[in-house]
């Protein structure tokens, strides 16, 4: 009987490692029946053919999503927007376009006007109510296809960025017309949620884009930086932007067109104390106490920072800070720009007499232009200043807007490269 008994279990067990089998290689066969993890209501689409009648299926699809999405976010979360970052990865560049539009609508409509903040380890072992722990997991899974976007986005922005216009015949989704659509993407969700997660990375792919060979690329993210600029009101992301357009300008010598710098003058100054009043100016450096009181706003506890950020009212001095610093950033643009003037100048300047002085020993008659006052002696026309130093213009638009912020003690060297440069 005992031995029975045993053989009766050896059975059994056996029989549930057969059964663990036959599940693990249903698995595997449910796997290959779904490619790359293709969402059920997309495997019916793989075997339609006709192109149109796909196009039309696939609409209907990424319309069911988005409304799913928009009308329950906790509950489609997950699904809904796998399914549309699952579109915006086809190799029909009109439904990539398609994807990004409608995954833009539906985040602008459920991105939370906080920064999602990753849990400690404490908090994760803490007991909470079944609330709050939805409300983590609806956070957790939208943080991850927001990432998922924005990936998308930046890998369709690369022909922008190299340059290249390849067009394919089918408008595929490595095309111009789909990274002109992801630019104005992360523009408008940059805009619309400028204290979310990722808005720094937004900001390094957006600024680059300044500088585009493409114009609508190029106006895009010109008016993408401009709008946040004019509507940004806790001014965080705004000193990023104009500090990373200052590298730009740094890092391209100047080369750029003058739309990158006009989308700075929209800037308003209201909690920097001009020199006018009294005040030291954005110029000087901060005193011990201003340093000490930003230091202890930085060692706030993580709580009290998201308790300050969900009150969306501007601290006052945090403010004058963040303005001061984005203008001793546009100043930085500003000299560097008519530095770089100067010195175009004075090297055609070198070159001229050079050249006279070698005509004068070859005796013939050379009437010498360079003087001491540069290279626009005799005057260029308009033309031709506007193509050599395209962002002279722009810059003297803004130091007639915003030098009366400035330090007294920076006037003197800002009016001796002026004199050099006129």
């Amino acid at each position: 009987a005992k031995e029975a008994a045993a053989a009766a279990a050896e059975e059994g067990r056996q029989q549930q490692i057969a059964a663990a089998k036959q599940q693990q290689k249903a698995k595997a066969a449910s796997a290959l029946a779904q490619p790359d993890g293709l969402p059920p209501a997309l495997l019916s689409l793989m075997s339609i053919r006709d192109q149109e009648q796909r196009r039309a299926a696939l609409k209907q699809q990424m319309a069911l999503a988005a409304q799913h999405v928009l009308a329950e976010p906790d509950k489609h979360v997950g699904p809904g927007l796998k399914l549309l970052l699952v579109c915006a990865g086809d190799n029909d560049g009109q439904m990539v376009r398609l994807a990004l539009l409608s995954l833009l609508v539906v985040f602008k409509d459920i991105l939370p006007g906080y920064r999602i903040r990753s849990l400690t380890d404490e908090e994760k072992e803490m007991r909470v109510s079944k609330e709050v722990q939805a409300l983590r997991e609806f956070e957790a899974a939208l943080l991850r296809a927001y990432q998922a976007y924005l990936k998308t986005l930046l890998a369709a922005t690369g022909p922008a960025t190299t340059g290249k216009r390849a067009l394919d015949s089918n408008n595929n989704c490595g095309s111009i017309p789909t990274a002109r659509v992801a630019v104005r993407c992360m523009g408008q969700l940059l805009v619309s949620r400028p204290g979310f997660n990722y808005s720094s990375d937004l900001l390094q792919a957006l600024v680059p884009l300044m500088a585009s060979s493409d114009a609508q690329v190029q106006e895009a993210a010109c008016g993408a930086i401009r709008q946040l600029l004019q509507e940004d009101v806790q001014a965080k992301t705004s000193v990023e932007a104009v500090q990373l357009v200052a590298d730009l300008v740094r890092k391209r010598q100047c080369s750029l067109s003058p739309r990158v710098v006009g989308c700075l003058l929209v800037l308003q100054f209201e909690q920097v104390t001009p020199t006018s009043q009294g005040g030291e100016g954005v110029g000087s450096r901060l005193g011990k106490k201003a340093a000490c009181k930003a230091a202890k706003a930085r060692k706030k506890p993580d709580l009290e920072r998201d308790f300050a950020e969900a009150e969306a009212v501007p601290d006052v001095k945090e403010l004058a800070l963040l303005q001061s610093q984005m203008l001793e950033a546009l100043f930085e643009i500003f000299f560097r720009v008519l530095k770089h003037c100067n010195a175009s100048m004075s090297n055609k300047a070198a070159k001229d007499s050079n050249r006279a002085a070698s005509g004068r020993q070859a005796g013939t008659r050379r009437n010498s232009t360079a003087d001491s006052r540069g290279a626009l002696s005799p005057p260029w026309p308009a033309a031709k200043v506007h193509r050599k130093f395209p962002l002279l213009q722009p810059v003297l638009q803004g130091l007639g807007r915003y030098s009366h912020l400035i330090s007294v003690e920076y006037f003197n060297d800002l009016t001796m490269v002026l004199q050099k440069v006129t």
